[in-house]
């Protein structure tokens, strides 16, 4: 059952110039809704009807947005939901200092609320992190876990200790504006579209600086190296190409995982989702298929 608020208390959309992609066919107004927590509200969107559900969870400092591309062509197959991390999008910005641990109870209240799981969980980036914190505390509301361009931790080497050690300082000494820029110009270097919508997304911490580094602050806390091997879930590994930066822990999700899978999309970079959708959507499709029961194998997911 929805936990649904009043329609005039619904979140209202970015403009379809700054999303990533044109949502068509979706209604984000009819299908995002708000589930309550003890210190705020959790948005998400849920469409699809009655199907296997998939949840996928965000990156940093954007929203459920980021997943469009995934939304409009998944819920053929899936009833999709994917929420705004608290400090994201229009979810509460209480409760800080926030930690990934905080993140995915969030998430395992919302589907407690919607009476959900197992699910396919997939997540990017933060949104991973908290696939994985979400999957060791909660199991059995885990079918399959996609990690998409993530991290068990910002300290895996020296040079990476070393570069996170430096980026905090670095966050609090440029303005929020100039950091909205600089990331959507190393990750979206070819597509404008895809720059305005991570600009629009990123400045919206513009009058709330404190936010903005508390959600960096739980980044770099983030620490589950010596918990990968607990995880019986099927995994898949996806790593964009052109992104070295992350491939060297990609590799080593797939040898600490129990039973893990790599793979690697050409010409996609960190947002990986949304540099090469239609390759992520069938990396997606393909995996499920080979890791669902045959029950479902011969209805939803096809």
């Amino acid at each position: 059952m929805r936990h649904q608020q009043p329609a005039h208390s619904r979140p209202r959309p970015l403009p379809t110039a700054d999303r990533p992609v044109s949502p068509e066919g979706l209604d984000l107004a009819r299908d995002t809704f708000e589930c309550q927590l003890p210190d705020g509200t959790l948005t998400y969107c849920d469409t699809g009807g009655d199907k296997p559900v998939l949840l996928l969870l965000h990156g940093a400092y954007l929203s459920h947005q980021a997943w469009l591309p995934q939304i409009v062509e998944l819920r053929q197959h899936f009833r999709v939901i994917a929420p705004d991390l608290r400090a994201h999008g229009t979810s509460t910005r209480a409760g800080k200092p926030y930690s990934v641990a905080m993140f995915a109870h969030d998430i395992q209240h919302l589907l407690v609320t919607l009476s959900l799981g197992p699910v396919y969980l997939c997540g990017h980036s933060l949104g991973g992190m908290v696939a994985l914190a979400l999957t060791l505390n909660a199991p059995a509301s885990v079918h399959t876990l996609v990690l998409a361009e993530t991290s068990y931790g910002t300290s895996s080497n020296r040079l990476e200790a070393f570069m996170t050690r430096w980026t905090r300082p670095m966050f609090s000494m440029f303005s929020v504006r100039w950091q909205a820029g600089l990331f959507a110009r190393s990750l979206a270097k070819r597509n404008p579209r895809l720059q305005r919508y991570i600009n629009r997304e990123v400045l919206d911490y513009v009058q709330d600086s404190s936010t903005y580094l508390a959600i960096w602050d739980a980044v770099i806390a983030f620490d589950f190296a010596s918990s990968l091997s607990k995880l019986q879930v099927p995994s898949l590994v996806i790593a964009g190409a052109q992104n070295k930066k992350t491939h060297a822990q990609a590799r080593t999700f797939v040898q600490a995982l129990p039973d893990a899978e790599l793979i690697m999309i050409p010409e996609a970079g960190h947002l990986v989702n949304l540099d090469q959708p239609d390759a992520f959507n069938s990396a997606l499709i393909a995996f499920f298929q080979t890791k669902v029961a045959p029950l479902e194998r011969d209805g939803a997911i096809r």
